[in-house]
């Protein structure tokens, strides 16, 4: 529909949203199936002794696409916070336990063959 929601929609639906994009800059993307991603996935599953939640894509800002577009190289994302850290709010938090689980993963990333 248009820019303003129309009568019949306002009567339809209680919650409306608008949303405008504002800049930003596209999603990079390593497929899955990608040999390095999935070295990275094996190194991490072998630190932690689980298999690790792989996602195609993941939010935030983080310009991924200046590695994967410009430069050809495999990028692989590892978030480590809290499912409740309140990420930049006046009481972001992160659990002792994930820090200390970021740095067994860090070292089994880097120390890969």
């Amino acid at each position: 529909t248009g820019d303003v929601p129309t009568d019949r929609e306002r009567s339809t639906y209680p919650l409306l949203a608008k949303l405008r994009r504002m800049g930003g800059y596209p999603a990079g993307r390593t497929p899955l199936t990608n040999a390095t991603a999935q070295r990275v996935v094996a190194a991490v599953a072998d630190a932690m002794h689980a298999t690790p939640a792989r996602l195609p894509s993941m939010g935030g800002s983080t310009p991924f696409y200046l590695f994967s577009d410009g430069l050809k190289a495999a990028t692989v994302g590892m978030p480590v916070v809290n499912f409740d850290d309140n990420q930049h709010a006046p009481n972001e938090n992160l659990r002792l336990r994930n820090f200390f689980d970021a740095i067994t993963m860090m070292r089994a990333i880097v120390t890969m063959p």
